[in-house]
């Protein structure tokens, strides 16, 4: 008997895992590719600016400083524009080159930051012409150029003018009164006549003063030791049309300065009237129409609207129901004037204000208490309508 042996295999599979671990790596981010991205966009930035921006604000300086010089009186200028630098090349006399340099560099021009003066230097030559024949403005005489000068103002407001000063003749006084009595329904004579020469630019100025403050809702122009200066209250649609005045090349005297304020209009001063009267109130003594001295900074708040508000206004009294009708009414005409006399110390022009009172007739509020009787006792300032002017 034989033994036999059997052997067993046995077939042993490993499995092998595998296990990945991420790590925070600390320090710089590599900046490839994304550190071109603000160098790529400088070199476009510089592009833009010198072939699309900077050409179209050369064009615009050039094409508003050739308007301004062409309303002004010198059409047909040769302009060209160097970033804000102006050459200019006019066909114009060589005495009047210092006039139209002024005008150019008074041109304003539209921004994002409103209208400013865009040339920053401009530089003028004079083309050759034949004659240069200035227009007849007004007829006013021309002394000879041997006199003295002879300082006067025109001064206007609303519808009144008023000239004072010095004329050299009779006639020349009369021709300045008849221009300004054209323009203005009243035209006070301050003027003294002197018989004297003056220079040839006393009629220059006298025509450029009448025709410069005609555009102002009030101001005043002045030719003083050879210089012409204006200064004056437009409306907005009125700008324009007082600095082409003063600057007209035709028969100009020698320029001072414009000063000019834009008025504000209608509705926005009613509106700050409204608005400072609501928030403060002018005081008088009981039954009196004497103001307070505690409302003396409303009365300097309310002249400074008044002067920089166009046409006249009103002023109205208004009372409670308390006492007699009458007497209300008085009292109420007696605290409007007094406001009215307040204001005009504080340089508000008489002709420009009214007062009217209307006693208790147009209460706001009930009289039947104390806080109704304060709201109905009150002042109320408001642009004239013309119905009211």
């Amino acid at each position: 008997m034989s033994d036999t042996s059997t052997t067993a295999t046995t077939n042993v599979t490993r499995v092998t895992s595998t296990r990945r671990y991420w790590r925070r790596r600390e320090g710089p981010i590599q900046w490839w590719p994304w550190g071109l991205i603000p160098l790529i966009c400088l070199p476009l930035l510089f592009l833009w600016g010198a072939f699309v921006t900077a050409p179209a604000i050369e064009e615009d300086v050039a094409t508003t400083v050739a308007s301004t010089l062409n309303a002004s009186g010198f059409p047909g200028a040769s302009i060209t524009a160097a970033g804000q630098t102006v050459d200019l090349d006019l066909p114009v006399n060589s005495n009047e080159l210092g006039h139209a340099r002024s005008v150019a560099r008074a041109t304003q021009c539209d921004t994002w930051a409103g209208e400013l003066i865009c040339p920053t230097h401009v530089d003028l030559k004079a083309r050759a012409v034949e004659t240069v024949t200035e227009p007849i403005v007004e007829p006013i005489a021309e002394p000879t150029p041997t006199g003295r000068y002879h300082d006067f103002m025109v001064a206007v407001e609303g519808e009144s003018a008023r000239l004072s000063g010095e004329a050299p003749s009779v006639e020349m006084k009369a021709q300045l009164l008849e221009a300004a009595g054209e323009r203005y329904v009243r035209v006070e004579d301050d003027l003294r006549v002197t018989d004297e020469l003056a220079t040839d630019q006393w009629g220059r100025a006298a025509r450029r003063a009448v025709q410069t403050v005609s555009t102002f809702e009030r101001g005043s122009a002045t030719w003083r030791n050879g210089q012409f200066d204006a200064r004056g209250l437009v409306l907005a649609e009125q700008e324009a049309a007082a600095r082409t005045q003063f600057n007209a090349a035709a028969n100009a005297p020698t320029l001072g300065t414009l000063t000019l304020d834009v008025a504000k209009t209608v509705d926005t001063c009613n509106e700050e009237f409204s608005a400072a009267l609501s928030n403060s109130t002018i005081n008088f003594a009981t039954g009196s129409a004497d103001i307070d001295a505690s409302s003396q900074s409303l009365l300097e708040s309310l002249a400074s609207i008044a002067n920089q508000c166009p046409g006249n206004l009103v002023i109205e009294g208004h009372t409670d129901s308390v006492g007699g009708e009458q007497s209300n009414l008085a009292l109420s005409q007696a605290r409007a004037d007094a406001v009215q006399a307040g204001l005009n110390r504080l340089g508000v022009t008489g002709n420009r204000l009214s007062a009217i009172g209307y006693g208790e007739s147009q209460p706001i509020a009930s009289n039947d208490d104390a806080a109704g009787r304060a709201q109905n006792r009150r002042i109320v300032i408001h642009i004239a309508a013309k119905n009211e002017a």
